[in-house]
C-alpha cells in the first residue's frame, strides 16, 4: 500500500483433500479409493472462512487510513469443488 497498491487480491485455498497428492498419500487404497478425504477439505472451509473475516477486519481499518486501497478475496474453493463433483456425477 506504501508502494501504490489500490487493489490487492488474496485467493483462497482449494478443497485440499480433493487434490491428487493428498489422495495418493493419505488414502488407504490409492489406486481404488479415489475420493476426497473430508478432513483436509474441511480445514481448507475453515481457513478460507478465517480469511475472509480477517480480510473484512483489514478493508475496515484501512478505510479510515486509505479509503482507495480495496481487498478482494477470490474463491477457488466453490469452483473446484464442483468440478470435483460433477466428475462424480456424470463420471467425466
Amino acid at each position: 500500500m506504501a508502494e501504490g497498491a489500490q487493489k490487492i487480491v488474496i485467493a483462497g485455498v482449494p478443497p485440499m483433500g480433493c487434490l491428487p497428492f493428498m489422495i495418493t498419500l493419505h488414502s488407504p487404497n490409492a489406486f481404488m479409493q479415489r475420493d476426497c478425504i473430508d478432513k483436509y477439505s474441511s480445514a481448507a472451509r475453515d481457513y478460507n472462512v478465517l480469511l475472509q473475516n480477517e480480510l473484512h477486519k483489514m478493508q475496515l481499518q484501512l478505510k479510515s487510513s486509505n479509503p482507495n486501497v480495496k481487498l478482494y478475496y477470490i474463491d477457488i474453493y466453490g469452483p473446484l469443488a464442483n468440478m470435483v463433483q460433477a466428475h462424480k456425477k456424470y463420471g467425466l
